[in-house]
């Protein structure tokens, strides 16, 4: 889940500062502090980092080797998923 909310949230910065600035949304920043400080969290950011714009089919081969029960429609999704992702954006 942690990829996919990435990627939700890298597609919606500009609505999501627009919104903690007028005060539209409440969120619980320092619980999102304290997430994202765990260790998974940093490990998962890394990870994700890493897959940011590699090639389809390198992302094919990784998604096979750490899902190997994910059905292959989900794994082609994912890597091309991760392929489109700008590393930078990805660092956030």
């Amino acid at each position: 889940l942690g990829g996919w909310t990435s990627l939700w949230v890298a597609d919606r910065i500009p609505e999501l500062v627009k919104a903690v600035i007028y005060g539209d949304v409440s969120l619980n920043i320092q619980r999102i502090i304290e997430i994202a400080a765990t260790e998974e969290w940093i490990e998962d950011a890394k990870r994700e980092r890493e897959w940011s714009g590699k090639p389809v089919n390198d992302l094919i081969k990784i998604f096979k080797d750490r899902y190997p029960n994910d059905d292959t429609d989900l794994i082609m999704l994912r890597a091309e998923t991760w392929s489109k992702v700008d590393p930078e954006i990805s660092s956030y």
